[in-house]
């Protein structure tokens, strides 16, 4: 039919019918608005006469017929200039109605609104229904002076749970509010960066207050705030959150205006190897790959202090690495000098295996080794198989490791009924020493066999170097040799003995009882 008949000749021709038939059709027919809308009918500019029909509706919150004139081209932003003075009180209420009404949610939780009176939770839907039909219709009352003395008492007290309801109903209800006040929203700003109330500066950019320009009109104060504050102090619990809330603020934009000042502090993060400050400035989006490149010579120099002493800072280089620093340049220029390091098959052995887990994922090896050592306490303590547990509680771990693995092989040659455990144990006592240090020479061995062929398992070594600080054990050199060279350094067993231990728990450790099998490594 619409393809057939010219429906909006029509609809001209009969515009002084049709306006009386829609005068009408608000009351009794409201279908046949739908109707007009359908066939494409729009109100005339002028439109006045449908004013006080509105506003009735308005008033016994009649929203359908509301939004069916809004479809028809009837606009609600004009009606509200038209009926500011009637409109305001209801508007007012219904406001102030929503903010009381997200205080009560806030304090009592899901089930606050149980209680609540019914005209404010119809004062408050009706605002949220008018939002939803035009947002617009409520723009000309947030200029008003009522509005803008409740606003002020919203800010002045810092309620910022009730000034977000607002905000959510429509996402500019402060901005007549920020422009009429701007200078003493631009101090207050201001003292929050200075303060580095990183709370107040997040809940005020929620509000939607233009920060785009304060930011522009205060950038050399605010670069030397972060700069002598902020960075000054390691405060990276608020620098990620400013990068991560305020997205007008460009941390690119900034590291380039202060390139000098914030590549010394790096190079100062680095040379004292605080490889965690390194982790949290990448999230600051810093172009590490140029940072490299420019002070690649000064890099190189406290890189080459943590590889070559005595006890060498692994974890900066892996940290390094995650960042991507160019191992193949360094190697090309100095090579000669790792390779005349203290222990430089353990260096080649560490830059060559490229299976370690670094940067932010260390944190995984991290938990993980934790649940394996809880598992172990479980077992040793909790599992009624093991019946030396307060002994063990006692032992060292490497001793307790061991202790457990003979227990869960159960009874055998040398059990509870076994012949040789009559005999004198101050006689067996040298033979099972002599024993038990031949069985850990050839593990050890064994693992240094395994070491040069890099069949390691790579998150092992990671969590020997990580959760056991064994930053400069190097499994090439756990020869039996080194131990028993003159016998003054005890250590070396003993480290071995602990290695071994920690990387063969993971096969040797006994299930506990009730409890599902932990995942490996």
């Amino acid at each position: 039919i619409q393809e057939a008949v010219n429906v909006q000749q029509v609809l001209e021709s009969y515009s002084s019918e049709l306006l009386l038939m829609v005068s009408k059709a608000m009351d009794a027919r409201p279908g046949v608005l739908d109707l007009l809308h359908f066939c494409g009918y729009q109100l005339p500019e002028e439109q006045q006469q449908f004013d006080a029909a509105v506003l009735a509706s308005v008033r016994s919150q009649d929203f359908a017929t509301v939004e069916r004139m809004s479809k028809l081209g009837f606009s609600l932003h004009d009606f509200a200039g038209r009926q500011q003075v009637e409109l305001s009180p209801l508007l007012q209420k219904g406001l102030q109605d929503l903010c009381e009404s997200a205080v009560v949610s806030e304090e009592e939780g899901p089930d606050a609104g149980k209680d609540s009176s019914e005209g404010v939770t119809s004062s408050t839907s009706a605002i949220r229904r008018l939002a939803q039909i035009d947002r617009r219709m409520l723009e000309l009352h947030f200029e008003s002076r009522e509005f803008l003395e409740f606003a002020h008492t919203l800010m002045s007290s810092k309620d910022f749970i009730k000034m977000r309801q607002l905000v959510e109903v429509h996402p500019y209800t402060f901005r007549p509010y920020f422009e009429k006040n701007y200078k003493a929203m631009e101090e207050l700003l201001l003292d929050a960066f200075c303060r580095r109330q990183i709370a107040l500066i997040i809940d005020l950019t929620s509000l939607r207050l233009p920060i785009a320009p304060f930011l522009q009109s205060h950038q050399e104060r605010l670069d030397v705030v972060l700069q002598e504050s902020w960075f000054a102090s390691k405060a990276w619990t608020e620098l990620v959150m400013l990068r991560l809330e305020v997205k007008d603020f460009d941390f690119g934009a900034f590291f380039q205006r202060t390139c000098e000042q914030i590549d010394f502090a790096v190079m100062g993060i680095i040379q004292d190897g605080y490889w965690f400050d390194l982790h949290k400035l990448a999230q600051l989006d810093f172009d590490f790959d140029k940072f490299f490149d420019r002070r690649f010579a000064e890099v190189s120099t406290a890189v080459m202090q943590f590889m070559t002493m005595p006890h060498p800072h692994f974890v900066l280089l892996r940290e390094l690495s995650a960042l991507r620093f160019p191992w193949d340049r360094f190697m090309e220029e100095h090579g000669h000098c790792v390779l005349s390091s203290k222990d430089p098959e353990y260096l080649q052995f560490l830059i060559s295996l490229g299976s370690f887990e670094v940067g932010s994922k260390v944190y995984r090896v991290v938990e993980q080794t934790c649940k394996l050592y809880h598992s172990m306490a479980t077992t040793m303590f909790s599992s009624p198989a093991v019946e030396a547990a307060p002994e063990v509680a006692t032992a060292e771990p490497s001793q307790a490791v061991s202790r457990v693995a003979s227990v869960s092989k159960g009874p055998g040659p040398c059990g509870p009924n076994s012949p040789s455990q009559s005999s004198d144990p101050a006689i067996k006592a040298p033979e099972k020493s002599a024993a038990a240090k031949a069985s850990t020479m050839a593990r050890a061995k064994e693992l240094a066999r395994l070491a040069r062929l890099r069949q390691i398992d790579s998150k092992k070594v990671m969590a020997l170097l990580i959760c056991r600080g064994m930053y400069c054990w190097n499994p090439l050199k756990a020869f039996a040799e080194d131990a028993e060279s003159d016998g003054k350094d005890s250590r070396v067993w003993s480290q071995i003995e602990s290695v071994l231990n920690f990387l063969e728990a993971k096969d040797e450790l006994p299930q506990v009882p009730g409890l599902p099998p932990q995942p490996p490594l």
